[in-house]
């Protein structure tokens, strides 16, 4: 039977390794001697680690055994054997060192677990390297890592202890600025949340060759916030990792997917205010809903902790770089070609102050329009209406309350899209979602064409009937801009008519000099059209007599 056995895993570990998975004879945890790193004079880089000490002089890496006595390794850990776990700390530890580790080979491994403040990971080659985990996690500090030719693939990131963060592309000690990350990709979920005052997980990604809204910097699947402290912590910061006010200068655009962010997942831009930047964030979820309660926060954001408990703190920066927000719902095929989907993010965060713009591709995107802390009366910019060919896109409000107004600089058509307009009775009376344009007006892109189609989201007389009027222009004003302004789009709804009492009464907008109006109008019956143009006839009849 042994024999046999012994057989039996060996043909088995020769299949695998003809399938080309890496077979290893045994999985092993290796820790990096902290004291060892910091006594090293000048920079160190991961391939130096490897070279081993002795007389009197301190290895780097050791393993524990099962009642965690450290052992110090007597070969080198192979850093391609993705069977292999990494602690870069012993858990919980605190040692703040003010110099660098380099990365100067690819690096693969099961787990890598970092907790050194201050500690960034740089490339230190110009050749293109690839970091490949199963699993990261930040342990007590955040780790980080740095540098345009580094390639991160990461199947889950999570966080431990204190719940702090990872840096994607962060500053280099000794150097001024912050240093991009080539690019970045989440195959699974980044846990993603910070601590009471601590650190946040930060990208500033922006590697990949002709990037853009089809070709991202970065791609996370899910950005989950769900186990952060508080609504707020789960939010992923733009160039800095720590949200304080001793912000570097951020001058490059990253384009960051997204498939689905949830819980108290966010998104803040700290960079200077003389930042030419942008991080724009393209949601790309599937047919599902996905909602998250975290920030869209361009500015400072503070969380001290007072004497009698925790006191937040926001506030705007003018000018500076930017959040966008991309909705564009849609599978990637791997030719070149995308399946757009009908996927919806809501965000119902209380922070809505982000100034980059809006632009709708497919897929439904929800915003609250009414924060309660910041933003109620900032312009996030244009909103594109950009439909793709054979998708579907809306726009509208995420608060549970209807009501509340919107302001974006003005609207571009390109494609068109949907508007969702909620209806509701406050008062006796009608109230409704608004948009309103606080430069411009509602205007095709050069060359643009299409709609933007009003959906109420309610077809029942309760609601619509107060929606007849006479004239479209006695109509609601759905979106509002300021006099001198005016709209040259082609406007419809969902429902274009309704019967109510034996009476058709039909859609109509009217572009008036302060706004966008809407009604339901009442179809003439045939008699009185007939009426009408008898009356026009004899009109006719008794001019030309007088001439």
């Amino acid at each position: 039977m042994m024999r046999k056995s012994s057989v039996f895993v060996r043909a088995c570990a020769l299949a695998l390794a003809g399938c080309g998975l890496a077979v290893s004879a045994h999985a092993e945890t290796y820790y990096l001697d902290l004291d060892a790193y910091k006594a090293f004079s000048g920079e160190l880089s991961l391939s130096q680690t490897l070279t081993y000490f002795t007389e009197g002089k301190s290895d780097f890496w050791y393993t524990k055994g099962s009642d965690g006595t450290k052992s110090y390794v007597t070969s080198a850990p192979d850093l391609t054997d993705a069977s292999n776990s990494y602690f870069f700390s012993e858990a919980g530890t605190n040692l703040d060192i003010e110099k660098n580790l380099y990365i100067d080979s690819d690096f693969y491994g099961d787990s890598l677990t970092s907790g050194i403040l201050k500690w960034p990971v740089a490339s230190s080659t110009a050749d293109p390297i690839t970091v490949k985990f199963s699993n990261l996690s930040s342990d007590t500090f955040n780790g980080g890592f740095s540098g345009l030719n580094v390639r991160l693939e990461i199947e889950n990131i999570t966080h431990g202890t204190w719940k702090d963060g990872w840096s994607f592309g962060q500053a280099i000690v000794g150097r001024e600025g912050w240093t991009p990350l080539g690019s970045l990709e989440v195959s699974g979920v980044w846990n993603i949340s910070g601590s009471g005052g601590g650190v946040w997980s930060s990208i500033y990604v922006c590697g990949v060759e002709n990037h853009g809204i089809y070709n991202p910097d970065a791609k996370i699947n899910v950005l989950d916030g769900s186990t952060a402290n508080g609504p707020v912590y789960g939010s992923l910061s733009y160039g800095t990792n720590n949200a304080m006010d001793n912000w570097t200068s951020l001058n490059e655009t990253s384009y960051v997917e997204v498939n689905s962010a949830l819980g108290s997942a966010g998104f803040l831009v700290a960079g200077a205010t003389a930042s030419t930047g942008k991080m724009v964030v393209i949601f790309s979820g599937g047919d599902g809903d996905s909602s998250a309660n975290g920030l869209l926060h361009e500015g400072y954001y503070q969380r001290p902790i007072a004497d009698d408990g925790i006191v937040e703190s926001f506030s705007l920066k003018s000018g500076g770089a930017k959040l966008a927000l991309v909705m564009r719902s849609a599978t990637d095929n791997g030719d070149g070609t995308y399946t757009f989907k009908n996927g919806t993010q809501i965000f119902t965060s209380d922070v809505v102050t982000f100034t980059g713009g809006v632009e709708m591709i497919s897929g439904k995107l929800l915003i609250n329009y009414s924060p309660a802390t910041l933003g109620a009366d900032v312009s996030h910019g244009t909103l594109k209406f950009a439909q793709g060919e054979g998708a579907t896109t809306a726009f509208g409000n995420a608060n549970a309350n209807v009501g509340g107004k919107f302001i974006f600089d003005n609207i571009e058509v390109d494609g068109g899209g949907e508007l969702v307009v909620r209806l509701d009775k406050s008062g006796g009376g009608i109230v409704f979602d608004q948009i309103e344009l606080s430069a411009g007006g509602i205007e095709y892109a050069e060359g643009g064409a299409g709609e933007i189609v009003i959906d109420f989201g309610t077809n029942t007389a309760e609601y619509l009937a107060d929606l007849i009027r006479m004239e479209a222009s006695d109509g609601l004003k759905l979106i509002a801009y300021k006099e001198g302004q005016t709209s040259d789009v082609s406007f419809s709804a969902v429902l274009d008519s309704f019967e109510k009492d034996g009476v058709t009464y039909n859609f109509e907008t009217f572009a008036g000099t302060d706004g966008l109006y809407a009604a339901y109008v009442a179809v003439p019956e045939p008699a009185e059209v007939a009426a009408v143009l008898g009356a026009l006839f004899l009109a006719y009849a008794v001019y030309r007599r007088r001439k």
